[in-house]
């Protein structure tokens, strides 16, 4: 300590700090005073500063007592001074001081930067720290990260020095990762318009966030129709751990734009014995195929009511599909009615043939088919067509080959004599 201290004429402890007395401390002339701060670490004390008034002055005998309470100290100045051979003796006082600091000596400090409030999604800066040019070389910098993982992060980096020695010092910056940002749509979906029956699989919209990789996602469907219109509100709502959130939507309107699937058969043909007389027609509506892709119960209109009497020709019978949103198709069934030509129908022996009219193989049975040899298809010329031999008591015939019209079916005995004829039309 040398001559002319007082150091420890006044000691104070409180947690981890020693405050010392030295009231002949000569810091600003001789006896004028201070206070000493040492801080425990490890397994010694360690100074820490120097404390004297703002009012330093000579012979002061600052420190001569003191007391510590929190972050308020009282320290005593005894008014005893000693000149040559005399000697004055003054009264001690007891005031509360403002003190300041003296210079610390920044060789063997470590400095850090501010801390931070950074976005939930940035990367964690890099070490920012600043040695004194105490250090030295081969003084290592430990850096420790005290992290609270919650909604909002905050990680805490300390960085302490030691030289193993009577030199040591650590300091702690803190970041703090904010998430308020609320989900975002990184790849999104349109409104769209379907048909009513399109069964087709849509598409989703897909969220994305700076922070949270496993969001909550929810899907809500609203559903409103007006007339033969239904449109579908698809809603969803992405939710990340602190709470942010927001919505997409998405418009999904069906409606009916397809007319009804309407098919007719070919031409039917009828038969007439005499120019005189008139075809009945009748309601041909079960020989119509009908569906609809929406509407489960379309309606068919014959253009041509059943009931009404055709003379001889070719008549169009218009059939109209309409479904409940008013979507329309026709098809068309070509009516002819001819007069029988060339061969009236008779036969010796029962023969029936079916179906007729004929749009595939045709069937001619017989009871008496051992009366009968074969079958001649003519047509209303009078041309073979073909001839066939009789099979028993059911024949079966092809006329995949035959083109549309009427045809005459002359059967023979085994004598080669006509017993009978029948007409047969082919679709």
């Amino acid at each position: 300590m040398g001559y002319n201290t007082a150091f420890g004429n006044a000691i104070a402890i409180e947690d981890d700090r020693l405050y010392a007395g030295d009231n002949m401390h000569q810091v600003n002339g001789n006896f004028s005073g201070s206070v000493v701060v040492y801080s425990w670490l490890g397994d010694t004390w360690v100074p820490e500063r120097d404390i004297v008034p703002v009012d330093s002055h000579y012979n002061m005998r600052f420190g001569g007592c003191l007391a510590v309470d929190g972050d308020r100290m009282v320290v005593g100045i005894e008014g005893t001074y000693w000149t040559g051979g005399h000697s004055y003796f003054g009264p001690g006082e007891h005031w509360f001081i403002d003190c300041v600091e003296l210079p610390q000596d920044d060789s063997y400090s470590i400095l850090v930067g501010p801390d931070q409030t950074l976005n939930c999604g940035d990367p964690m800066p890099e070490p920012d720290y600043v040695l004194g040019p105490g250090w030295g070389p081969l003084d290592e910098v430990v850096i420790s990260t005290d992290s609270v993982l919650d909604c909002n992060a905050i990680v805490t980096v300390t960085y302490s020095i030691d030289d193993g020695g009577a030199h040591s010092a650590s300091a702690s910056q803190t970041y703090s990762f904010i998430d308020n940002q609320a989900p975002f749509v990184s790849t999104s979906v349109s409104d769209t318009t379907l048909n009513c029956n399109d069964m087709s699989s849509l598409s989703q919209p897909v969220f994305d966030d700076d922070c949270d990789k496993d969001l909550e996602i929810l899907y809500e469907v609203t559903v409103s129709t007006s007339g033969c219109t239904e449109v579908q509100s698809r809603t969803w709502t992405a939710t990340d751990d602190c709470g942010n959130e927001s919505t997409f939507e998405q418009l999904v309107t069906y409606q009916d734009l397809e007319a009804p699937t309407i098919v007719c058969p070919d031409t039917l043909y009828n038969v007439l014995s005499s120019s005189d007389s008139l075809y009945l027609l009748p309601d041909l509506a079960s020989l119509v195929s009908l569906t609809d892709n929406c509407d489960p119960f379309p309606t068919m209109t014959q253009g041509t009511a059943a009931g009404e009497e055709l003379p001889v020709g070719v008549h169009d019978i218009v059939f109209t599909a309409s479904d409940s949103c008013g979507n329309q198709s026709q098809c068309l069934i070509v009516q002819s009615v001819e007069i029988a030509t060339g061969i009236d129908e008779w036969s010796r022996v029962n023969c029936l043939v079916y179906p007729n009219p004929a749009d595939g193989p045709v069937v001619f049975e017989s009871s008496a088919h051992e009366q009968i040899d074969s079958f001649q298809i003519v047509d209303t010329k009078g041309r073979l067509i073909q001839h066939i031999r009789c099979a028993g008591m059911r024949t079966t015939v092809c006329t995949d080959d035959m083109q549309s019209g009427l045809y005459h079916i002359l059967i023979l005995s085994p004598e080669g004599v006509t017993i009978g004829s029948k007409s047969m039309v082919v679709k």
